[in-house]
């Protein structure tokens, strides 16, 4: 897998390196994206996230961790980091997850078109469209 990886990086240019430990629990930034589904700061948030992990090699699982990458992306986290901590919020990641185990999802990014067909894989997108189409 990490070979894949390093090939996929290299050929869009990204910068690369192994967290020390993979894979990561990444609840509480999982937990953050889900309070902020509707902040025009999510995408930002999420691409720190990831780049934390696996351009940095850095930890993601800790509130401190999550606190730092809200601060890169220019949000106080205090209010952010209890927001994930909230009933609703754990109760939608958790229904988030037994929808995607229902549809068969395994990985990400996975892409399932409206008749349920099942797309693995950053180079689907395409192909998903184009069954959603004919679909």
């Amino acid at each position: 897998m990490w070979r894949n990886v390093e090939r996929l990086a290299a050929a869009y240019g990204l910068p690369l390196r192994r967290p020390a430990t993979f894979p990561q629990l990444a609840l509480i930034a999982t937990r953050v994206a889900m309070a902020a589904a509707k902040e025009s700061w999510l995408p930002a948030f999420c691409r720190a996230v990831f780049f934390r992990e696996f351009a940095e090699g850095g930890e993601i699982t800790s509130d401190s961790d999550v606190a730092g990458i809200l601060q890169v992306v220019g949000i106080r986290p205090d209010a952010w980091l209890a927001a994930a901590r909230e009933s609703e919020v754990k109760e939608s990641l958790r229904e988030r997850v037994s929808t995607g185990e229902q549809r068969g999802i395994f990985g990400a990014p996975s892409f399932v078109a409206t008749d349920g067909e099942l797309f693995w894989g950053n180079d689907r997108l395409e192909q998903a469209l184009a069954h959603a189409a004919r679909a």
